[in-house]
């Protein structure tokens, strides 16, 4: 925290527009004088999606921001943290991009060992021998899901044997989760149309390299070799229900 009051008012000015406004608030304000690094984290960045006119306003910004550093000492200061748990496809230009510069984290999945602990800290009963290698099957071990699975299974709000039994259906905890998947699959065809191949071969699909980008870093599928297979269980249980042309 950087412990200062907003004093938006002295620094905003519509007229000049709210980018301008933005850089000068940054400038004027929250880096001068600062000797020590200021960290600005945009957090579910994925879901400017859904605004794609301020996304086309917003994340040019960012990489502007960045660019000042090379020749203004006080935007060296600025360092920008871009969180998203979606790849985020926005018509922009390569010199507009803040995704094709700096470094990219990718948070790996969980594994059967990492899942026990988590039970563990969640105070799971260690009868559940077997549940790390069940989530990992089922979900695949997605950090996120292990996540909510385990909260359920916790807090007493569901048994382990309902949890299991309607985990990759609409009224199971994961129900939210799927069908803004699915709803995005509906408005996106063509990758609806790759995907129901992915889910209905037991060998894995080859396919476009951009389709097979784009499905994975949506998190539905996993690259083996040269082909797609889903990445977990419940998504290709779901997806076979919900998807029909």
């Amino acid at each position: 925290a950087l412990n200062l009051s907003p004093k938006l008012a002295e620094f905003w000015d519509a007229s000049m527009g709210h980018k301008v406004s933005s850089e000068l608030y940054y400038q004027e304000y929250l880096l001068e004088n600062r000797k020590t690094p200021t960290v600005l984290i945009i957090g579910a960045a994925e879901r400017l999606i859904e605004h794609p006119t301020v996304a086309q306003d917003f994340f040019p910004l960012l990489r502007s921001w960045h660019e000042k550093a090379r020749w203004n000492f006080l935007w060296r200061n600025l360092r920008i943290v871009i969180v998203h748990a979606t790849e985020i496809y926005v018509p922009l230009k390569i010199h507009q991009s803040p995704f094709n510069i700096g470094q990219a984290i990718k948070l790996p999945k969980f594994t059967v060992a990492q899942v026990a602990e988590l039970a563990a800290r969640y105070g799971v009963e260690p009868s559940h021998d077997q549940l790390g290698k069940v989530l990992v099957d089922s979900v695949g071990g997605h950090p996120y899901l292990v996540n909510i699975f385990l909260y359920h299974l916790a807090t007493h709000s569901l048994s382990l044997d309902t949890l299991l039994k309607t985990i990759s259906t609409p009224s199971g905890i994961y129900g939210t989760h799927l069908r803004g998947y699915l709803a995005l699959l509906k408005e996106e065809q063509d990758l609806a149309t790759a995907f129901q191949q992915v889910i209905s071969s037991d060998e894995g699909v080859e396919l476009d390299a951009v389709t097979m980008y784009r499905l994975e870093s949506l998190g539905l599928i996993t690259i083996n070799g040269y082909k797609a297979v889903p990445s977990c269980d419940i998504y290709r249980s779901y997806f076979q229900q919900q998807l029909s042309f």
